[in-house]
């Protein structure tokens, strides 16, 4: 067959467990990250040539809060609106 012992004895377990789909390659990576950022608040800066880039936001029950400082250019909010902003500092801070 060309595959060790090893490979053959998973393959076997996986058949015996009777599961519908034990033939199905399964993914190896953790389900938990405990060093994962929390998706409710995040901060990401980035230098660019322009100048810095920033973006803060907070996903709270009641709205999504999100600030950004950018040089120049256009914020698209996740409410899929588009506003342009001169350069600077800005909050937004959307109802659900």
């Amino acid at each position: 067959m060309g595959h060790s012992k090893s490979w053959f004895y998973k393959w076997m377990e996986r058949y015996r467990t009777g599961e519908e789909l034990w033939f199905k390659d399964r993914a190896r990576c953790p389900l938990q990250n405990p060093n994962r950022t929390p998706l409710e608040i995040v901060e990401i800066p980035a230098r660019r040539p322009h100048g810095k880039i920033s973006s803060h936001w907070k996903n709270e029950v009641d709205h999504f809060w999100l600030a950004v400082e950018i040089p120049e250019g256009t914020v698209v909010p996740p409410d899929g609106s588009s506003r342009d902003v001169p350069a600077g500092k800005h909050e937004f801070r959307m109802e659900r």
